[in-house]
Parts: structure tokens; C-alpha cells; sequence
């Protein structure tokens, strides 16, 4: 029998945005692998805090993303009762395992930003000893525009042997803010009167921080509309499996 009546808007709706959920899956897949090919080290060099490493987080949203709208397009497609009501629970699986997650990540926010603290200090004292540390934190403080894990002094403290040793507060050369920066390779943290550079104040904590701080609401945001969709499509997919027809997968909806 024809498909028609609301299940037919519905089983094409689905089909359209399963689709778009599976393109957009392949698109965060490829920016996964990406970011792991282009800076998958920079974090476990800076302290092997491998459950923050952003681009693995994305290689695993991407393929799950990718897998349910294949499994979407196909169930839609297909107007099989069985894979529509499969998928249905599939995504209602998936939606409770996102809200654990989601639960947990905010109860443990401040374990995790201590941890990742910790771990950045730690590795304060490897910069002269591991050039992949080196250049990690070197990419660290120009691109948040930082010095140090709380400010520029721990340099002195936390860098090593060869950051005590010299008669002035000393930082790495990633740390000056001028647009000339001298070409020594350790610089003065506090540049004497009449410099011609400057050094970033504000520690990589903090900066790190700040920019998931200013964007908290942003997250939220669109988590909630991610959810909301979600149980959109759980409906959908319901309201469709029950209109298919029993024996031959086509729906019977007058």
C-alpha cells in the first residue's frame, strides 16, 4: 500500500535529517582525526591527561554520530517496523548514557580543572628536558596568550635547573606579548624599565579556564536543543514503526 497521511511527512522528515545527522557525524569524524593527526600529543605531553584529549572525544562523537544516522537513513528508508523501533530504543539508549555523562562531567568540574592543573605544573619542570613538552608549552602560551600554570614567576620555580640558575626572574621566550620579542631563548619575566618588550601576566590555568567559562552558556545551549531534537526523533521514529505495515514494511496509514 501507498504511503501517505502524516506518516509519509514524517518518515521523509526522518530520513532528510538522519541523513544530515550522518553527513555532519563524517564531519566531526574528519575534524577528529584532524586535530589528533595536527595536536594529538599536546595534552599527554603536557601530563598525559588523556580523558581531556578533545580530538579522541571527537573521533568517538563523530563515529557514533555517523553509525546512528546511517542506522536512521536505513530504518526510515526502508519503513521496517522492527529497525524503526531498534533505532528508537537506540537513541534512547544513547540519550540516557549523553545525560549520565553530562551529569557527571558537571559534578566533577572542579576534579577535573584540578587535575588539570596539577598536570600543567608538573610539566613546568620537563621543558628543557622533552622538546615535545617544549614546543607544547610553547603553543600553549602564544595561543592563549599566557605564562606559566598560575603566573610568570613559577617559571622560576617549576621550570627546572636551567630557570634557576640565571640572576633574574626568567621565562620562556613564547611568553612575550610584543609583536619583537628578543631572540633569547629564556627572558626576563619582569622586563627591567626601558624594554622594548612585554610578558603576558595572566597564568594558562586561568586562561584555559576562562575561555570554557565564557562559553558554558553557549554548551548548555546547545545541549539542550541536541536533547530536545533527540527526543523529537524518538517520537517520530515510534509514530512511524507503529503506522508500518506488519507483513510487507509498507505503511497503512489511510
Amino acid at each position: 500500500m501507498a504511503v501517505e497521511g502524516i506518516a509519509k511527512i514524517l518518515k521523509w522528515l526522518l530520513f532528510t535529517f538522519y541523513l544530515v545527522f550522518w553527513l555532519v557525524g563524517l564531519v566531526v569524524l574528519g575534524l577528529g582525526i584532524w586535530l589528533f593527526v595536527a595536536y594529538g600529543k599536546f595534552l599527554d605531553d603536557l601530563g598525559g591527561v588523556q580523558y581531556l584529549n578533545a580530538p579522541i572525544f571527537l573521533i568517538t562523537v563523530g563515529s557514533i554520530i555517523a553509525v546512528l544516522g546511517f542506522l536512521g537513513c536505513f530504518s526510515a528508508g526502508t519503513e521496517n517496523r522492527c529497525c524503526l523501533r531498534f533505532f528508537a530504543a537506540l537513541l534512547g539508549f544513547t540519550l540516557i548514557l549523553e545525560l549520565v555523562a553530562g551529569v557527571l562531567a558537571y559534578v566533577n568540574r572542579s576534579a577535573v580543572g584540578d587535575e588539570l592543573e596539577k598536570q600543567l605544573r608538573n610539566s613546568m619542570r620537563d621543558y628543557d628536558t622533552f622538546n615535545e613538552v617544549k614546543s607544547s608549552w610553547d603553543f600553549l602560551q602564544k595561543t592563549f596568550d599566557c605564562c606559566g600554570t598560575s603566573n610568570r614567576t613559577e617559571w622560576r620555580t617549576q621550570g627546572g635547573s636551567s630557570f634557576t640558575s640565571n640572576n633574574f626572574t626568567p621565562a620562556p621566550n613564547s611568553c612575550c606579548s610584543s609583536s619583537v620579542c628578543p631572540p633569547d631563548a629564556k627572558i626576563n619575566a619582569y622586563p627591567p624599565s626601558g624594554s622594548n618588550y612585554t610578558v603576558w601576566k595572566r597564568g594558562c590555568y586561568q586562561a584555559i579556564k576562562s575561555q570554557l567559562t565564557d562559553r558554558y552558556v553557549a554548551i548548555g545551549a546547545v545541549a539542550i536543543v541536541l536533547v530536545l531534537i533527540q527526543i523529537a526523533e524518538i517520537v517520530s521514529a515510534l509514530i512511524v514503526a507503529n503506522a508500518a505495515g506488519k507483513d510487507d514494511g509498507t505503511i497503512l496509514v489511510a
